[in-house]
């Protein structure tokens, strides 16, 4: 997983290699390595577009919650105690949105913080459950996110709660991943097909 500073030199990613996932920082060409995090499981990171900090989720405080720590290194700050997974962040105003699951009908939510962390702004299902990230439409105003069983759609959500509407069709392909480009512009979608085999194992006499 990894995540471009935004008009600059740097990304940003996550990496195992000391077991457990933490967020790294590197020069755009790979060198300059440098650890950021030290966490449990983090995970999802996003940089801010004032490019001075990096924004994940982390499972240190016993539950994912949502923490940042400066693009140069240093102690990371908890913003929220709330459980938090699939973040995003505005590129507006540096607003966060988190989704976070409802048990009762095993429903998705979606609420937005302030980048300073706080009570959500504002919070809202969407009409259509979903698995994976969620993005911020260059103009802050909207969610984009992938519906699913199929996964094969692109959704648009608006922050003022005006209905979903779809805005592309992949099918039959699954989309795995997508994102947009700086200008906003133009979508950049991974899809192909999923295969499979089926094995039947049966005991031998």
């Amino acid at each position: 997983m990894t995540t471009s500073v935004r008009n600059g030199p740097l990304k940003v990613f996550v990496s195992r290699r000391n077991g457990s996932g933490n967020i790294w920082r590197m020069d755009i060409d790979g060198g300059n390595q440098k650890q950021l995090t030290s966490g449990n499981l983090d995970w999802n990171p996003q940089v801010t577009p004032d490019n001075r900090w990096v924004v994940y989720t982390s499972g240190q405080s016993g539950q994912r919650s949502i923490w940042k720590v400066s693009i140069e290194g240093g102690s990371p700050q908890q913003i929220t105690n709330s459980y938090s997974l699939l973040i995003a962040i505005s590129p507006k105003d540096g607003d966060i949105a988190y989704a976070y699951d409802v048990p009762e009908g095993l429903k998705r939510r979606v609420a937005i913080i302030p980048s300073q962390g706080g009570a959500p702004t504002k919070s809202f299902e969407f009409p259509h459950p979903f698995r994976q990230g969620i993005r911020f439409a260059p103009d802050g105003r909207t969610l984009i996110y992938l519906g699913v069983p199929a996964r094969s759609n692109i959704w648009s959500q608006p922050l003022d709660g005006t209905p979903a509407k779809k805005i592309a069709d992949f099918a039959p392909d699954r989309i795995f991943s997508f994102d947009w480009s700086r200008d906003g512009k133009n979508m950049a979608v991974a899809r192909g097909t999923v295969t499979s085999d089926v094995v039947l194992i049966k005991d031998q006499p």
